[in-house]
């Protein structure tokens, strides 16, 4: 009878050490699978170029090495890796361009926000701006920042210490906080 008992618990104990060490997890794997509904994209695309046209002219091109979708109650579309985006006028030819590092479009809010590195370039009026931090309202048709700018003119390169706000075209801004440098003729 002691044999039995013996020879049951050692099963047991075999059969709850084999179960308990033939498990592992990566963590990264546990992390991934017990995200919230919501943090989780329900797609994703890669290497993506689209174009936006209305009336059948296109009016702008994004390309972006990433590009994540969240269908949550505010659905919102990331770009992680960065993007590019080349604006066209009425005759296809570019007339500016907007590049950062990573960007999310809040599309109920009519929102797109760029960070990191971002380059806005008039190819009209051949001005530059960099600032980390960039918001698009589609809705008011203005870009704007708040955090510090640099605008690089034909002329003048001229700071934004405090940001600044544009038409969406980056035609006529405003700059909080001004600096920069002026050439004066002697």
């Amino acid at each position: 009878m002691a044999k039995t008992w013996i020879w049951i618990l050692s099963c047991l104990f075999l059969l709850v050490y084999l179960l308990f060490s033939g498990c592992s997890n990566n963590m990264e794997t546990v992390k991934e699978m017990t995200l919230p509904r919501d943090t989780t994209p329900t797609e994703s695309a890669f290497n993506v170029t689209m174009h936006y046209s209305e009336q059948g002219r296109i009016q702008f091109t994004l390309t972006a090495p990433r590009l994540d979708r969240f269908s949550t109650n505010s659905p919102f579309v990331e770009f992680p890796e960065g993007l590019h985006v080349v604006f066209f006028d009425s005759t296809g030819i570019v007339k500016s361009e907007l590049s950062a590092n990573y960007a999310i479009s809040y599309e109920s809010k009519k929102i797109m926000e760029a960070r990191e590195d971002v380059v806005v370039v008039n190819h009209e009026k051949e001005q530059t701006l960099n600032t980390e931090h960039l918001t698009w309202d589609q809705k008011k048709h203005i870009i704007f920042s708040d955090e510090f700018v640099k605008i690089t003119t034909k002329e003048h390169v001229i700071f934004g210490n405090d940001g600044f706000e544009s038409d969406e075209e980056f035609n006529k801004w405003t700059i909080r906080k001004i600096s920069g440098t002026l050439d004066i003729e002697s």
